[in-house]
């Protein structure tokens, strides 16, 4: 089995660091719950059960109602500054001046860059440097700053090595500073129902979906591959011994979607494609463990969370071999070039053909997902945290 990423951190937190006082903004909570707010969930949670001495301090949105601050036990804050607004950055260096902290992260990509404070960043990805047309005016300006947040901050963290590698060459004044620490499964994901593995029916939600069906989950977008998703589904279907064989494409409508109901009426899909939507926690758990295999062709990703909660669900998973994929799904995956519609078929075929091959592949993935946690991020966090605060 392929280790997972080496860190550059240490996987333990020293064994003595003084109190300190950190801040971690969670104000993107009260507008989306999708992957970054998923991820700084998840480390706040991880985080508060590291039970170290610091004192951390999370900014909210002002409407952000008191039942969804957590953690529970830690120090909460209402920040004015409004989210991805042109007068953030002048906002939060008014804010942050008081009470007086030794760091804050922003996990949303840009930190405050107008104040003195040690700062740490998560960069997730670089998609729209490849794809700029997916960004409106108010995005572009936002994620245009994210050179200087470079500049200023101490730590920039990011989750795999694909990622690391596309932010030092993009930007030189990383190169120094990029910390490698990846994500983890979303706990829900890791419900011990399924014997030695992970599996996850005591979360499913019950969903309309048909008996038999390969799987895709992600945005509908350009970077997710979707014309080669369906021409290697078409391939399958023409050479599978399953004559009902479904595609379901779970997510949300990204920019692709209006040219993607025209693109399946020319290829004869129209009856086998299934679009649920943005499907929930429950509902994702439900259509993965149902899955035959799942088919994630895409040309980039930073992380790849779909991979992961695969495995964790017990279904086999064949993704295209670019970016940071085989980095995550390391030998547990079958991999194919993402442009190769006979490579990415057979690898499905030879999953729905075998059964021993089927099975091989989901014990691979049980004890691939295991070796991420939301346990390990949180103490490689810290050490990022330890390392900004104790650099000049």
């Amino acid at each position: 089995m392929d280790p997972i990423p080496d860190h550059s951190l240490a996987n333990e937190t020293p064994s003595f660091q003084p109190a300190r006082k950190i801040g971690i903004d969670f104000r993107l909570a009260y507008h989306r719950q999708a992957g970054i707010t998923r991820y700084t969930h998840n480390l706040l949670q991880a985080l508060d059960q590291c039970n170290s001495t610091h004192h951390f301090t999370v900014f909210h949105h002002r409407k952000q109602p008191a039942h969804r601050r957590y953690p529970k036990r830690w120090s909460h804050r209402t920040l004015l500054s409004p989210v991805h607004h042109p007068w953030e950055q002048r906002t939060l260096q008014m804010e942050l001046q008081w009470p007086r902290l030794d760091l804050v992260h922003f996990p949303d990509f840009i930190g405050p860059y107008f104040t003195s404070l040690p700062t740490v960043i998560t960069v997730h990805d670089l998609a729209w440097l490849y794809w700029p047309e997916i960004l409106d005016e108010p995005a572009r300006a936002y994620y245009g700053q994210l050179e200087k947040a470079i500049v200023h901050a101490r730590v920039v963290l990011v989750p795999s090595r694909h990622t690391q590698s596309d932010l030092e060459r993009s930007y030189p004044a990383a190169k120094s500073k990029t910390r490698v620490i990846p994500h983890a499964v979303d706990p829900v994901f890791l419900d011990q129902t399924h014997g030695n593995g992970f599996g996850s029916r005591s979360q499913a939600t019950k969903l309309s979906l048909p008996a038999n069906y390969l799987l895709h989950v992600g945005t509908i977008e350009p970077r997710k591959n979707i014309p080669v998703l369906l021409e290697t589904f078409q391939a399958v279907r023409q050479k599978s011994r399953i004559s009902d064989l479904k595609l379901v494409l779970a997510g949300a409508q990204g920019w692709l979607y209006g040219d993607l109901a025209d693109l399946i009426t020319r290829k004869g899909l129209d009856s086998h494609c299934i679009f649920p939507g943005q499907l929930t926690e429950g509902g994702l758990i439900s259509a993965y463990t149902q899955a035959l295999c799942v088919l994630h062709p895409a040309l980039y990703e930073g992380f790849g969370f779909p991979l992961l909660e695969s495995m964790a669900c017990g279904t086999p998973v064949v993704a295209s071999s670019a970016s940071c994929l085989p980095e995550i799904g390391g030998s547990a995956v079958q991999y194919a070039d993402p442009n190769d519609v006979d490579g990415l078929a057979s690898q499905v075929l030879s999953i729905l053909h075998d059964p021993e091959l089927a099975q091989s592949m989901v014990a691979k993935g049980y004890e691939r997902v295991s070796e991420f946690s939301w346990s390990r991020t949180a103490r490689q966090t810290l050490s990022a945290y330890y390392e900004a605060m104790d650099t000049n």
